[in-house]
């Protein structure tokens, strides 16, 4: 029988297996005078999220109290599985909630480290194991996606696995082609729209970059921007913009590559009609 994850008595539920009643507390960070809107919006995902997490671990909770009932043998296994979970959970709130307060005072967004899986459950069946064990893994997962959408720019890097949205700007003095890449895709998108800024200004139409090995990519042709221009470059449905400069460099040939790390999952809004934030 397939067993429903039922949001009533998500609390309670928590509690008999050890997850203090206080926890969903920690994420109660109050919007405070003089915020921007963006702000705002991230307080409302962060609380958002922590809530589904609730649920979510209250649904593996629920299935592990089923099994319990039907294998009495289990029941101190599957009692130990549950606070390793319980422990994951807190370990997740207290680390997407670190990070979020320490994005808004840094310029950059702080990744947390993903916490540690538990430990091996012993003569669990396959399913057992992989139900209650992927409630952790789970909850490992989603930090990324909990994190603010803060605008931010950083250099782009081969160590990091998940997708990530780059610009590379390369010419002559003013004279410079900008090129679109968005790193690590999922293996089914094989092409995206894409679109360029100059000053927060559409440049142009909206082009399709495509997939090249593991990477899909567009470049605009080289064109006279100015010195100092804000170039920014945006995927289609996803929140995160990268952008750069251009710079007068002589007779030298430039390139600068900003990126900023998307947190795959998080569909932002359509902004065409706003300027660009990086």
């Amino acid at each position: 029988m397939k067993v429903g994850w039922p949001e009533v008595g998500t609390g309670a539920r928590l509690a008999r297996h050890g997850v203090p009643a206080h926890w969903s507390g920690r994420w109660r960070t109050r919007v405070q005078p003089g915020w921007s809107e963006e702000d705002k919006i991230a307080v409302a995902r962060l609380r958002k999220r922590c809530l589904e997490l609730a649920v979510e671990v209250s649904g593996h909770l629920f299935w592990v109290e089923i099994v319990a009932e039907k294998r009495a043998s289990a029941r101190s296994e599957l009692e130990a599985a549950t606070r390793a979970a319980a422990t994951a959970v807190l370990a997740v709130t207290e680390a997407t909630v670190s990070a979020w307060r320490a994005a808004r005072a840094l310029p950059r967004v702080i990744i947390p480290p993903a916490t540690s899986r538990p430990a091996p459950l012993g003569s669990w069946t396959g399913h057992e194991t992989t139900s209650v064990s992927g409630t952790a893994l789970a909850l490992a997962c989603v930090i990324p996606a909990a994190t603010p959408a803060a605008a931010d720019t950083s250099a782009c890097t081969h160590h990091w696995s998940g997708p990530q949205v780059c610009i590379r700007v390369e010419g002559r003095n003013h004279w410079n082609q900008v090129t679109a890449i968005w790193t690590n895709p999922p293996k089914s998108v094989k092409k995206r729209t894409v679109w360029l800024t100059q000053d927060g200004n559409r440049v142009g139409k909206a082009q399709m970059a495509r997939r090249k090995g593991k990477t899909l990519s567009y470049t605009w042709s080289g064109f006279d921007q100015g010195t100092g221009a804000k170039m920014c470059v945006r995927c289609k449905d996803i929140d995160r913009v990268a952008c750069d400069k251009t710079k007068y460099i002589g007779n030298r040939t430039s390139f600068w590559q900003r990126s900023v790390r998307h947190s795959w999952g998080a569909r932002g809004t359509p902004q065409s009609r706003e300027p660009m934030q990086c």
